[in-house]
């Protein structure tokens, strides 16, 4: 192989859109010859259509250059339907797509903008839930069937879809990314790991209207096995939907995940199972997690748990395997602020089992009794359930009650 070769290219408002792409499509491509690096260089912001990630590249967005899409999702690339659901034959298209596509990295201290304004209906300023023209629509960053990939230090911004959506792929590295997005724009998740194994994701920073960071086993993503052997670290996340979950995707298995040092600030639900598909979900650890939690609109899923763990039927046709279930989870060091308890229930008998609690606190600003409504959604057969508020709701088998301590207090007399 030739040797590594550095390229920069240089950025200018002069440049069309269409030429600025081809300009930086080109240096991609040859860079995939030499394993080389692309940096691109000139403060301002850039509009460009999409870009096609290829082995062996690293993209370098300089500090100072904001890449911002185009919003002309015809050149975007694409990847054939169907999407999440095998019945669902909608392609989906990225602003940076690639397929097997090893070995690359995307990083710097740049900026990558969604534009996510080009796709949502006009005079909604006021609204506490942004329409949006279709679904789905484009992701900021769409990595499949890869090895060896690194996303890392950029700031991520004004997302219209998914923001970081990786597919069936191993050995990844999110490490120190900033993701903003409009929090009243709904399926902006942060990171979306699709049946991947063996990622770290670390020093990240996500404010987002909807999930923070989503492990998923898609209907049609089921070539490329489970979601296992996931660790976050040192990250904090603000969501008006869940701050980390589990679901609702769960065609698949998400095995061997860790979560540690997470900071949950003011989101719809803080730690989430919410498998909807069949699936199982073992071994679990989380781990000094301190969590805020508040109520949001009804559009958006949950009302405020600090910890939610389901297992329901998503429709009349989920498959539901003997082994399917959420076993082996345990909570150790978790601070909850929270107007309501945690949350267990299933749908199936015993399908909920091991959960431990270690040195969890929960305190919660709503009168002990009152009757609150859980939010089941997605479900066909039960929306919500309408309970007294209590520290934890639900029946399981083997629940570890033990390390669970819960206290109440006004919303005048919060902790810092």
């Amino acid at each position: 192989m030739s040797e590594k070769k550095f390229q920069t290219v240089q950025l200018t408002l002069e440049q069309s859109v269409e030429s600025r792409t081809k300009l930086i499509q080109g240096a991609i491509n040859r860079a995939a010859h030499t394993a080389g690096v692309v940096s691109l260089a000139g403060k301002g912001v850039y509009v460009i259509d999409g870009l096609l990630m290829k082995s062996g590249v690293t993209l370098d967005v300089q500090a100072g250059v904001t890449l911002m899409g185009s919003g002309n999702e015809d050149k975007y690339h694409h990847r054939p339907g169907p999407f999440e659901l095998l019945r669902n034959q909608t392609p989906i298209c990225a602003l940076i797509f690639g397929n097997q596509c090893d070995n690359c990295v995307i990083s710097g201290k740049g900026t990558i903008s969604g534009n996510y304004r080009c796709f949502i209906k006009a005079n909604q300023e006021q609204a506490a839930h942004i329409e949006s023209h279709h679904y789905p629509r484009p992701e900021m960053i769409y990595l499949q069937d890869s090895r060896n990939v690194t996303v890392e230090g950029l700031t991520i911004i004004d997302s219209p879809f998914w923001t970081i959506h990786l597919a069936g792929c191993q050995q990844v590295k999110l490490a120190n990314l900033t993701i903003n997005n409009e929090v009243r724009m709904p399926n902006t998740d942060g990171i979306d790991l699709d049946r991947c194994q063996y990622v770290v994701v670390q020093g990240c920073k996500i404010s987002t209207g909807d999930d923070g960071i989503c492990l998923k086993c898609t209907e049609e993503t089921k070539r490329f096995g489970d979601c296992t052997d996931i660790e976050v670290t040192d990250c904090q996340i603000h969501s008006q939907s869940a701050a980390f979950k589990v679901g609702s995707s769960s065609f698949g298995n998400f095995l061997s995940v860790k979560v540690v040092r997470l900071l949950i600030v003011n989101s719809n639900r803080g730690l989430a199972f919410q498998l909807r598909d069949g699936g199982l979900a073992r071994n679990f650890q989380f781990s000094d997690v301190k969590i805020s939690t508040r109520d949001f609109s009804e559009e958006w899923w949950g009302n405020a748990e600090p910890i939610y763990i389901t297992f329901v039927a998503r429709d009349h046709e989920t498959v539901i395997k003997p082994d399917d279930g959420i076993e082996n989870v345990q909570f150790s060091n978790i601070n909850a602020n929270s107007p309501t308890g945690a949350l267990i229930y299933s749908d199936v008998a015993g399908r909920i089992k091991n959960i431990r609690f270690v040195q969890t606190q929960l305190w919660i600003t709503t009168e002990v009794g009152k009757m609150r409504h859980y939010d089941l959604r997605p479900s066909e057969k039960r929306q919500s359930l309408i309970m007294p508020v209590s520290g934890l709701v639900g029946r399981v088998k083997q629940n570890q009650q033990a390390g669970l301590s819960v206290m109440y207090r006004s919303n005048e007399d919060q902790p810092d």
